[in-house]
């Protein structure tokens, strides 16, 4: 160790990161040896785990667009898991095919009806834009915007869009239903891209991959980028899903100057800060002062720098993220900007100090010479650094739970380090959040899988394709044909699964105890939120989020007096509607206490031995508003939930009942319960 250590903090400073390049071009571009290994590979499926900077995102692309096409037109679905990173690439995307088509269009007024040659068109698709679009065009279902999206006349196509949107469109949850996935075959979107593939697990893993099921035979080209190499069991259901071996590309990375080379990563200047012993995150007001310290110091030697963003910070509670920035503003006016959930998504822009959450810590391309960040595991760690030192030298500053700030401050023998050498220290020292991925064949899964399947079936009866009475043999063949490669790998015990889907049918759907509360559930499974008012623009409210804010309760005759335009008394009462609720909130303060408790009434219940049903005989909400109170039991009220005393997850929707009891709610809870039989085994 160095003079520049302490016992309150550990410096050290990482080389760059250098990449071959290779003797391929596309357009103006001369690609890198990771990139021309992707652009050459012959497989279908193929991963890409290269680090961050390492240009994946125009790999991806000279990939979509250099095939041998089957049609003439090459068009292709990229997904990513933030709206954030689909505006930021559309943009990165748009730059690098610039001098390559005569027309680049991105704006949904503009779609050509009749076929435009050298034209190419690039479209964000996500619940906020196609939001827009149906406010600024006065249409009425989103389905219609993605068909016109899907069959217009442009040369080629590629729509960016997230895992929910996609997930929505395979269960025929929009206008025109399936009839979009045929326009999708008709038009050639045999390529799909999934970005951060490592950002899934548990339910959110399980729904992707019950989706890519359903459109496998759809595509003949299938990328995987994560940011690290995925778990063997995991890569084993995937060759199982897709049915052939997965080619993972190659590349070589060099802590010297080489030459033909390109610089992917910069030096950077690392000081970790430990949290104090008794805190897991950042959350008091010492810890606000103690940001607003290093953001003084940051900012005074990087504010002449000609870039965008002086100061990057990442923190993990978007309560704190507020109540950072809001500090951050009285002592910078008109030099601070939040990208978080109290901040809506057309407001979201770029300052000179920028406060963010987890939205900005995958992908996007900061232009910033300093970056301080919380990180509580190993996975955030590495993706959060590297926001800083991909366009210059830079200088990151990280904030860790105390207990790794120990162990790393032990492996760091030496002042100065490689990336590589550095990330497995983190890796070996921070927590790693499991993808779940046994539990894709669980039983558990299964309820998730029959839930998906089965409301697909729904459609196919809603529009007259099949008959109620041939729902059930369609279930069948469609688990048999298209989702049996969750089931067991044993040939025998696949048969019995079979026999027990059966079972189910008649047992289980035809009471619906479980699968009518999984239906109403979406990619992600959103926790139960409503409808708010902050700043005078609309956001969701997420229930835990109420416990720690200052909020006036009014209902929908209030609206006429509120300062705010027409259009947002219009969306206004539309997410009234889609919450289901009778009053909206206006946000006074953040960072107050109002204890928002659960009590289980049903003693039989305080420890789940497998998922029950939400009622008014097993769960009470107590609340200060009794209007609060009552709209979060008519929110939870029939929902699937498990309680347990065995998970430490953040990630798990769910509320807290006791210090070490939890309430886990909506499609989390059957994770929940398999975890809960894992640790008793």
């Amino acid at each position: 160790m160095n003079s520049e250590n302490s016992n309150d903090f550990i410096t050290v400073h990482l080389k760059p990161l250098y990449i071959p390049f290779s003797n391929e071009s596309f357009g103006k571009y001369r690609l890198l040896e990771n990139q021309y290994d992707l652009l050459r590979s012959t497989n279908r499926i193929l991963v890409i785990d290269s680090p961050t900077s390492s240009g994946k995102t125009l790999g991806i692309i000279a990939k979509l667009l250099k095939r041998e096409p089957t049609s003439k037109k090459l068009n292709g679905i990229l997904v990513y898991p933030t709206n954030e990173l689909i505006r930021d690439q559309l943009n990165n995307i748009k730059k690098y095919l610039t001098d390559m088509f005569e027309y680049i269009i991105d704006d949904f007024g503009e779609i050509p009806e009749k076929p435009l040659k050298h034209s190419v068109g690039i479209f964000e698709v996500s619940g906020p834009k196609l939001d827009e679009i149906l406010e600024e065009y006065h249409l009425r279902a989103k389905g219609s915007i993605l068909r016109r999206i899907l069959i217009s006349g442009l040369e080629h196509k590629i729509i960016l869009t997230n895992p929910d949107t996609l997930y929505l469109l395979v269960r025929a949850e929009y206008k025109y239903g399936l009839e979009l996935l045929r326009d999708l075959i008709q038009e050639n979107f045999n390529f799909l891209a999934l970005d951060e593939f490592h950002l899934y697990s548990g339910v959110t893993l399980m729904n992707l991959l019950t989706t890519l099921t359903i459109i496998n035979n759809l595509l003949d080209q299938i990328i995987i980028s994560t940011a690290t190499i995925p778990e063997k069991t995991l890569l084993t259901r995937l060759e199982k899903i897709f049915n052939e071996r997965i080619y993972r590309v190659k590349y070589h990375l060099y802590a010297h100057k080489i030459e033909n080379a390109r610089k992917i990563r910069h030096r950077t200047k690392l000081k970790l800060v430990k949290i104090p012993s008794e805190k897991k995150v950042l959350w008091r007001e010492e810890d606000i002062d103690l940001i607003r310290n290093l953001v003084y110091e940051l900012y005074e030697k990087y504010k002449k720098y000609d870039t965008s963003v002086k100061v990057l910070i990442i923190v993990n509670s978007v309560i704190f993220a507020e109540k950072l920035r809001r500090k951050l503003e009285e002592d910078f006016p008109e030099k601070v900007a939040g990208i978080h959930g109290f901040v809506p998504s057309k407001l979201r822009r770029l300052n000179e100090i920028t406060v963010g959450t987890s939205a900005i810590e995958v992908g996007i391309d900061f232009i910033t010479p300093s970056l301080i960040f919380e990180a509580n595991d190993a996975a955030s760690f590495i993706q959060r650094l590297g926001r800083v030192s991909r366009h210059m030298d830079g200088e990151a500053i990280g904030i860790i739970p105390y207990w790794d700030w120990e162990v790393i401050k032990k492996k760091i023998k030496t002042p100065e380090l490689d990336y590589e050498t550095f990330n497995r220290i983190i890796l070996e020292s921070m927590n790693i959040l499991p993808s779940y991925s046994d539990f894709i064949q669980s039983l558990q899964a299964r309820l998730l899988l029959y839930s998906y399947i089965w409301r697909l079936t729904g459609y196919l009866v809603k529009t007259r394709k099949i008959s109620r009475e041939a729902r059930e043999s369609q279930f069948i063949k469609l688990i048999n044909e298209s989702a049996r490669c969750f089931l067991s790998d044993s040939p025998d015990d696949a048969e019995k699964e079979l026999r027990y889907i059966v079972l189910f049918i008649k047992k289980q759907i035809s009471l619906g105890k479980y699968i009518k509360a999984l239906e109403k559930y979406s990619f992600r499974a959103p926790r139960a939120w409503i409808p708010g008012i902050y700043n005078g623009e609309i956001i969701n409210l997420s229930i835990e989020d109420l416990n720690y804010i200052d909020f006036e309760i009014h209902n929908e005759g209030d609206i006429k007096q509120l300062h705010i335009s027409k259009e947002t008394r219009k969306y206004l009462k539309r997410k009234m509607e889609l919450a289901d609720a009778d009053f909206f909130l206006e946000i006074r303060d953040i960072g107050t206490y109002n204890n928002i408790r659960f009590t289980i009434i049903d003693r039989e219940l305080e420890e789940s031995s497998a998922p029950f049903i939400i009622s008014d005989k097993n769960l009470a909400c107590q609340a200060e508003y009794p209007d609060i109170a009552n709209h979060v039991m008519k929110i939870l009220r029939n929902d699937i939930a498990f309680i347990s005393t065995r998970i430490n997850d953040w990630r798990l929707s769910g509320f807290r009942l006791s210090k070490n009891k939890w309430l886990i709610i909506g499609p989390d809870s059957l994770l929940a319960w398999y975890i809960s039989q894992q640790k008793q085994i």
